[in-house]
């Protein structure tokens, strides 16, 4: 055995303890694939039960089904017990509005979640894909967090992230190994694949050692992350039905702190993809400068939320008491998205949209769903009635009612969305800034 392949082995082993359940995750690809004959070399050595799972993402069609019957056929012929998952990719893209990368990414970590309570999940990210994630995450505006790479997570195990692409070809050309090769590896369209084949290149012939170089760097980064962490405390973190609690003495400490605190949050919530900083500094802008009960729509799904005893952070789904407070722009809430600009009095038509006066909407106006007490002067009425009589004048049913989003300050509701203004904001001949609110389709 070459010492390349006993280099790999032994980075294999460092990983696995006797009596230890590995699934590996194999695509079918070079790395995988050397992967997995590293981990059966293993065994001969550790006595440990080794299975595989495949995930078929749907995106190439009968190409990606040939590449899973690749890997489950190696497996039936080494006799390694063999899952082949089904997603659906495209799909999951649409539905969610998402890139393909985050799509597969994202189903991919989901399959893996379901193997990794009683297992260790091998996957075979190496050091070119450190590397290239360190990038990405640089030029998206990360902050040291994203600086440090790939992340660790439960279970999930990377044992080639120092391991080059260069080492892993020259095992399997050594061991004389077969793999499958995926055909949009060569799209640039993908952001990975463009950065693989067209920056990274450029790179090299000016900085020959830029890849090892990157790996020290993110090493330091690390190691700043590491002290951080030591002063993060667990009771500034708890669960409560289905959300994550942070308290405020989280959001007291060093910037690096709060911003790390964050980051946590998110994981706890299952979502590990890195913030930008300007994400991170908008949740921390919410806990300082946000009313109680106002909360903001953060990247992947995630929905933060301010209360007096600090933030909740969760995914998906309408929370009980969900706020969110009134801006120019667009906002997300509940599913609608609600659309608000600066018009001229030239530009009014009725019936396109609501219009009312930008000067007397409070400042503690509120996107959020009915509550009891709530009071509506409707457009052009004389005095207030009960929100809840004004739906019955509209015939509105109870899922109407319940689901219809209405701009509020305390129980005065100013506008009730696609519906009607209150006299509270109505534009009159002193009015000066007039704001269109709409439902974008």
């Amino acid at each position: 055995m070459y010492n390349i392949c006993m280099d790999i082995i032994e980075e294999i082993k460092k990983h696995i303890e006797s009596g230890d359940k590995v699934v590996a995750a194999v695509s079918g690809g070079v790395d995988s694939m050397v992967m997995l004959h590293a981990l059966e070399q293993a065994k001969e050595t550790i006595n440990f039960d080794l299975s595989v799972i495949t995930v078929e993402h749907g995106i190439r069609g009968q190409e990606s089904k040939n590449d899973a019957a690749f890997v489950a056929d190696y497996c039936f012929k080494h006799n390694i017990n063999c899952k082949i998952e089904n997603v659906d990719v495209p799909k999951a893209a649409k539905d969610d509005k998402q890139t393909i990368e985050e799509a597969a990414r994202n189903l991919r970590y989901g399959v893996f979640d379901k193997y990794s309570k009683d297992n260790k999940i091998f996957v075979a990210h190496h050091a070119s894909d450190q590397v290239e994630t360190i990038l990405m995450h640089i030029f998206r505006g990360s902050g040291i967090n994203g600086a440090t790479g790939i992340k660790s997570r439960d279970n999930i195990i990377r044992p080639f992230l120092n391991v080059t692409k260069a080492d892993i070809l020259e095992y399997a050309k050594k061991n004389k190994i077969k793999y499958v090769v995926d055909s949009t590896n060569d799209d640039t369209s993908y952001t990975r694949n463009y950065l693989r084949k067209e920056i990274i290149p450029k790179i090299e012939k000016i900085y020959p050692n830029f890849e090892t170089n990157i790996i020290k760097f993110a090493t330091i980064c690390k190691e700043y992350e590491d002290i951080i962490n030591e002063m993060i405390k667990n009771e500034w973190f708890s669960a409560k039905n289905n959300q994550i609690f942070v308290s405020n003495d989280a959001f007291l400490q060093n910037k690096l702190v709060s911003n790390k605190v964050i980051n946590i949050a998110y994981n706890k919530c299952g979502e590990y993809s890195d913030l930008e900083k300007k994400h991170v500094d908008l949740i921390i802008e919410l806990f300082k400068y946000g009313k109680t009960g106002s909360s903001l729509n953060a990247p992947h799904g995630v929905v933060v939320e301010k209360r007096s005893d600090g933030l909740y952070f969760y995914k998906g789904g309408k929370p009980e008491n969900n706020q969110q407070l009134f801006t120019i722009g667009k906002v997300n809430f509940g599913g609608i998205k609600i659309a608000s600009k600066f018009c001229e009095k030239t530009d009014v038509v009725f019936g396109d949209g609501q219009y009312v006066d930008y000067e007397k909407i409070p400042a503690n106006a509120t996107w959020r769903y009915r509550e009891p007490g709530d009071m509506f002067e409707k457009l052009g009425s004389y005095g207030r009635k009960k929100l809840n009589d004004y739906f019955t004048d509209k015939k509105f049913s109870k899922n109407e009612r319940d689901n219809l989003p209405v701009l509020a300050s305390g129980n005065n509701i100013l506008i009730v969305l696609g519906k009607d203004v209150s006299n509270l904001v109505k534009i009159d001949s002193n009015t000066e800034k007039i704001v269109k609110i709409f439902i974008e389709k």
